[in-house]
Formats: C-alpha cells, structure tokens, sequence
C-alpha cells in the first residue's frame, strides 16, 4: 500500500514529539529510579521499608487527576507554554524528593506525580495535532515504547550509572532533577508555538470539553478495554510473576526478572507494531480482537501446563509475546482520539490515560487482595502451589472477555 502524499511528516512536529518522547521517557525513568534505593532511602529518612516504598508510590495521587488537567490546557493554549512546564514540575519534585526529609519528599512525589501527566497527554496532544491521521496510531505506539524503554533504563541501568560516578542516592537524584530543569529549556524550543486557527479549541470552556469526553460511551467503552489489556499485563508480571517464578518454579531470581522484564519489553515492540499494521491497514479492531484472542490464549495455556517445570526458553518466549499482544492496547488511545472532536486532541488523551489508569489501577488493587488471599500462605504470603497460581489468573481470562464484549459494541474509527 502506497503512503498517500499528505502523510509526509513536518519537521517541526517530529522535533517536537521527539523532544517530547525523551521527556516521556525520562519521567518514566523517575517514577521507577528510587525503587533501586530504597533501602537508602529508609536509612536516610529513617523510615520503615514499606512506607518508604508508599513513599515512592505516592506520585499516582496526582498523576490520575493531572491526566483530566493537562489535556486541557494544551487545547486551550497550545503545546508551547503548556508541556514543558511537565519537566519544571517532574524536576522540582525530584530535587524536592532528593532532600532525604520525608514531608518534603512526599511532597515532591506528589509534584512530580502532576507533572508526569504532561508526558503521554504531551505526545498525544503532539501527534494528534501536528502528523497527520495515517501516522497516528504508529507514533502513539512509539511514543509508549519511549516511555516503557525509560522505565527500564529508569531501574537498575541508570542506578548503576549513578554509582559509578560515585553519587548516591540522594546526589543522583539531584542530578537528575537539574537534567529535568534542563530538559524543560530545550522543550520550550522545540514546542511550536499554537497555530492561529486554532481559535476553536480555545473557545471552548475547559469544563464543558472535559465533560464532552467524558460522557462520550465510547470513550467510556475503549477506557475499559484498554484497562484490561494493561492490567492484564501487570498482574502477569508485577502481581504474580515474580512471587510465582521465584517461589515455585526451577528458576533463580535473575533469570526470574529476566522473564518478568520480557512482559515489559514485549510491549516496547508491539505498541509501535501494532500501530503501523493498523496505519497501513486502515483498522483498529481486528488487531484489538487478535490481541485480546491472543493473550486469553496464553493465560489458558498457562492454566492447563505445568508452569513450574516449564522450560525456560519457553517461559521467556511467552511472556514476550504477551507483552507485545498486550501494546496493541494503545489503539485504544488511537481510537479515543478519533472519536473525539478534533479541536480536542489533548482532552482525549488525557481522558483515555485517566480511565486507564483508575481502572487499572483499580483492578490491580483488587486481583492483588485476591491473589494475598486465595493463592498465598496467610503466615508467608508466598504462592503454595502451583494450581493456586493457575486459579489467580482467572481475573486476567474475565478481564479480557469482557474486554472483547466491550470491543464488539465499539465503532471502527480508522478511516478508510
């Protein structure tokens, strides 16, 4: 299939997205980064290890509200003054975090938590506004795989750099923090300033756009599909697959991770995969129905085999492609974008990332209670056997089959 003429990409919005992708990434980096010091973190605070890891969790607070925010302001006043103020924010509640004071900490959490929320809705805000409509679902993909490659690089890799120059924790953090600083300068540069017809969007109200998105069914139906296909991901890999693979399983802890982090990296491939087949295809849902059909799949397969003595290659080899059945998720956000007015690029994105998170959120919560309860000892919270790990996938084969259900009442976006 020929790539029609106008899909030819301005270099001012690729510079823009790229800057805006790095900053994506770079946030992802500072979400997962002091999970590397935690014990550090608990001496220097003098803290108890679970509430430093709360701690560090805290930035979600902020971060599902900012999504319903920061959408808005980039329809409202344009990419330029608006997305590098997410660095400012991401930089100062680092430096803030870095203090080794606990209020001070939790409060630079919660600062940071709003400015990671300009990350993906920056992105999507970018593509949606400035590539055109052939490229859309391939640069939301990418823009995901920017942000998972952070997380990853944002764990041990990174970590180690620090040490090796000789920082710990809290001087890594600093120097993490100015680099945001940083960062915020070259993305006020690369951000184009908003275009002159773009007076619709501006006389639009903030709230009655929000709302507009919000109440759209299908934006509703495409938050929960897309919930389902994450979480369906990190209850494979965070909630069960570490516990099960060091617990039970022949493998040791490295060779667990690795497994683990192959869930991950899966979706590194196959957000963008999935994005340019269904570019040059002109369809969402078929890969969304492949995606869903695939991974229930897996999860029966994983049910009916024993997994304990399951070889490793195996082991690694489906998890990577979970992963990458489960990037498909991001056409979700493709299709929000479609089905909202153009003038409401970012609200739409924004909207998608909220419903997401919160219900994913939501359902990890749950499946995490009830994984603690059903397939653990009550003394040591460890998995007890093999068929108990096979019962808590159950959420992960309901979630996906109501997922479909929602899907099949969904309206094909792509055009033609």
């Amino acid at each position: 299939m020929n790539t029609p003429a106008n899909s030819k990409i301005p270099a001012q919005a690729l510079m823009a997205w790229l800057a805006c992708s790095i900053f994506y990434a770079y946030l992802y980096a500072m979400r997962t980064l002091p999970g590397m010091y935690v014990g550090g973190i608990s001496a220097s605070m003098g803290i108890e290890i679970g509430t430093a890891a709360g701690l560090i969790g805290s930035y979600m607070l902020t971060y599902g509200l900012g999504n319903l925010v920061t959408g808005g302001l980039m329809d409202k006043y344009g990419a330029k003054w608006v997305i590098p103020a997410g660095p400012i924010f991401v930089g100062v509640g680092v430096l803030m975090f870095a203090s080794g004071h606990y209020g001070l900490a939790y409060a630079g959490r919660l600062v940071m938590g709003f400015g990671c929320a300009f990350g993906f809705v920056g992105c999507g805000y970018l593509v949606g506004s400035l590539m055109p409509p052939t490229v859309l679902a391939l640069f939301i993909g990418l823009s995901q795989a920017f942000g998972m490659g952070g997380g990853a690089l944002g764990a041990q890799p990174l970590a180690s750099l620090l040490e090796a120059f000789g920082l710990n924790w809290q001087s890594g953090m600093v120097a993490c923090g100015l680099f945001g600083l940083v960062l915020a300068v070259l993305m006020l540069v690369a951000m184009p300033a908003k275009r002159k017809d773009d007076a619709k969007t501006a006389s639009v109200p903030f709230g009655a756009a929000l709302w507009a998105v919000l109440k759209n069914p299908q934006a509703i139906r495409l938050g929960f599909i897309g919930a389902f296909m994450f979480t369906g991901t990190t209850v494979a890999a965070s909630v069960l697959g570490m516990p099960f693979l060091v617990n039970l399983s022949h493998l040791d802890t490295p060779t667990a991770k690795t497994a683990v982090t192959l869930v991950s990296a899966g979706w590194v491939i196959g957000a963008p995969l999935a994005g340019y087949v269904s570019d040059r295809i002109h369809a969402r849902k078929p890969l969304l129905f492949i995606a869903i059909a695939g991974m229930a799949a897996i999860s029966i397969f994983v049910r009916i085999s024993d997994v304990a003595t399951m070889a490793t290659e195996l082991l690694f080899a489906l998890g990577l492609l979970f992963g990458i059945l489960s990037g498909s998720a991001m056409l979700t956000y493709t299709m929000a974008k479609e089905s909202a007015d153009n003038a409401l690029s970012g609200t739409a994105s924004g909207v998608q990332n909220a419903w997401v998170f919160g219900i994913g959120f939501l359902i990890s919560t749950g499946v995490a209670e009830l994984v603690k309860d059903v397939a653990t000892d009550p003394a040591t919270h460890k998995l007890i056997s093999v068929h108990q790990f096979q019962q808590a996938t159950l959420p992960i084969l309901l979630g996906l089959g109501v997922a479909a259900l929602l899907l099949s009442f969904t309206k094909e976006t792509a055009s033609k």
